[in-house]
């Protein structure tokens, strides 16, 4: 297929949008065949490359479709700074494609983000919850390599309630000190680092990535990736800490809690436990490795238990005592 036989194919596909945001489409993909042909690429190579004017369509209108379902993007301040009011005890991010940095503030919450075209931004305070979104628009999923770009959200040292950060194929990072409420971090293909910070809840999550965990404390901790390595230090999560990930280790130091989950496959559990062993009851497994745990052990105390679950890998856990 040509170029202008994919582009008038495209065009005919994007009926239901309106003219502009037709012809804005239909430029952008022009540009990006015209830019493979300038750099040595035959025109029937480049248009192929795309993919199918139908389904590049279908992914159009389905971007439209969540869009216009939205509010009207917010006004992007001068110093790409926004600010959160005073009595605000929950703040959610939610971004796409865009790495998401926590830090430490000196004033009120504040999120610091310079958009760039092609990008939309939604800030909506209410009832006490501070919530930013970003997003790309419609059809803008191809032309997604901004460099340098990240979301940056400031909270004071003495902000309690709760965090929510979002995002996609783009790491996370956070590092206190805080005392929160609770907070949750998802992304995917991207890794997530926290450390230094109190949590009555954390919740991690991501695919094809490292998670790594440093300095933390609360109630629970349950982190999960894919396909990618579990570093957990200096732990503390007395009702539960689970560390779950497949094709790749999980390596901890230091860790304490009532009810330990370690779970991968195809890769070792290295960890010590500041906890006494007698008290546990345990259940490990594992194939093709070694394991210094007992299949099974009934504990001295209800309620301690602790799991090691692996194959084609060995399991070598550590007792310090507690």
């Amino acid at each position: 297929m040509n170029r202008e036989t994919f582009l008038k194919e495209l065009g005919a596909a994007l009926s239901n949008l309106s003219r502009a945001e037709r012809e804005e489409a239909v430029t952008y993909y022009d540009e990006m065949i015209r830019d493979a042909v300038e750099a040595g690429q035959d025109e029937e190579t480049a248009v192929g490359r795309l993919g199918a004017p139908a389904d590049i369509a279908r992914q159009i209108l389905d971007d439209a479709a969540g869009e216009s379902a939205a509010p009207e993007p917010a006004e992007v301040p001068g110093d790409g700074v926004w600010e959160a009011g005073a009595a605000v005890h929950a703040v959610v991010v939610d971004a796409q494609d865009v790495p998401v940095r926590v830090v430490p503030g000196d004033g009120p919450v504040r999120v610091r983000f310079t958009p760039v075209r092609g990008e939309t931004v939604r800030v909506n305070e209410e009832g006490g919850v501070f919530t930013f979104v970003q997003r790309w628009r419609p059809f803008r999923h191809l032309f997604r390599e901004v460099r340098g770009q990240e979301i940056v959200l400031e909270l004071p040292a003495s902000f309690a309630g709760r965090v929510q950060a979002d995002t996609s194929n783009a790491k996370i990072g956070a590092e206190g000190p805080w005392k929160f409420e609770d907070i949750e971090c998802r992304t995917s293909n991207a890794s997530v680092a926290l450390a230094q910070f109190e949590s009555g809840k954390l919740h991690v999550k991501t695919s094809n990535a490292k998670v790594a965990l440093t300095a933390l404390s609360g109630n629970t901790c349950a982190a999960e990736t894919s396909n990618g390595k579990i570093c957990a230090e200096q732990l503390v999560f007395p009702q539960q800490l689970s560390l779950r990930t497949s094709n790749a280790k999980i390596e901890g130091a230091h860790l304490r809690s009532d009810a330990y989950v370690l779970k991968t496959s195809n890769a070792k559990i290295l960890a010590s436990l500041d906890a006494d062993a007698h008290a546990y009851t345990i259940h490990s497994s594992t194939s093709n490795a070694k394991s210094n745990l007992p299949t099974d052990w009934a504990g001295t105390q209800e309620g301690k238990v602790l799991s090691a679950v692996t194959s084609n890998g060995k399991i070598e856990v550590t007792f310090l005592g507690g």
